[in-house]
């Protein structure tokens, strides 16, 4: 290395799918949610930083110039969205 840095890969096999699955069952469990999303009267609990992972749409919810409250969440209803996934 010309900086004198060495660099230290490490690789956990099944790591990526351990985490999401980790991930799923808390959700699951509603246990760390932070949002709810509403679609045909249904609500799904999720946690906001993987929506906002996952769409720029909910990322952009959540930025400095439109924050949202930190406290009492409300719900998201969704219109004209049907909570299928067909």
């Amino acid at each position: 290395m010309a900086s004198g840095v060495e660099v230290l890969r490490f690789q956990l096999p099944g790591h990526e799918a351990a985490t999401l699955r980790n991930m799923n069952q808390l959700r699951a469990e509603e246990r760390f949610c932070d949002v709810t999303i509403v679609a045909d009267s249904l609500k799904f609990r999720g946690h906001k930083v993987i929506l906002a992972a996952c769409s720029p749409f909910l990322r952009d919810q959540n930025s400095t110039a439109r924050p949202l409250r930190r406290t009492c969440w409300r719900p998201a209803w969704l219109r004209s969205t049907s909570s299928s996934a067909n």
